[in-house]
C-alpha cells in the first residue's frame, strides 16, 4: 500500500506579522483528550470548536492565522 502524500501547509509570514502586530495570540491547547486552537485578543479568549489530533494541530494553527488575516486585513 502506498502512503497518501500530503504537502505540508505553508505559514504565510504576512498573516503571522499582522496577527502579532495587532495583538492576536494563537496557540494549541489540550482539552478532554483532544487538541484545539486557542485565540486571544486583548482580554478575550476563545477556543476554536474544531478538534485536532497531534498530527493535524499545526494545520489548525496555520488555518487560524490565515482566517484572521483574511477577515481583518482590509479594516
Amino acid at each position: 500500500m502506498s502512503k497518501k502524500s500530503s504537502s505540508p501547509k505553508v505559514l504565510d509570514q504576512e498573516a503571522v506579522k499582522f496577527c502579532f502586530r495587532n495583538g492576536y495570540k494563537i496557540y494549541p491547547i489540550h482539552r478532554d483528550y483532544k487538541m484545539y486552537v486557542m485565540v486571544e485578543y486583548g482580554n478575550k479568549r476563545k477556543a476554536f470548536h474544531v478538534p485536532y489530533t497531534p498530527k493535524t494541530i499545526h494545520d489548525g494553527v496555520i488555518d487560524m492565522y490565515h482566517l484572521i488575516y483574511d477577515k481583518q486585513k482590509d479594516k
